[in-house]
């Protein structure tokens, strides 16, 4: 077994509720923090128009007029064959 990273997704929202997706599944930490990376920068400008806050540290990004309505990113470790 090799050492790989998951990338989810999980977006929140008052209306809508809980969504998770995955984003994909990398050979090293260093190119999932990537992915993450460019999810969060499409994810602000999808949404730029609306006022939106990202933090890369958090791995986090909402809109202004309302912090429980936004996304978060996630990598876990796993085990692949």
């Amino acid at each position: 077994m090799k050492k790989s990273w998951m990338v989810n997704r999980v977006m929140h929202s008052p209306l809508c509720g809980l969504r998770g997706s995955l984003i994909g599944i990398y050979a090293s930490e260093e190119d999932a923090i990537a992915a993450v990376k460019i999810c969060i920068e499409a994810w602000r400008k999808a949404y730029e128009n609306e006022g939106v806050e990202v933090d890369f540290d958090k791995m986090a990004a909402w809109f202004d007029y309302d912090p429980s309505d936004g996304c978060h990113w996630f990598i876990t470790p796993i085990e692949t064959p």
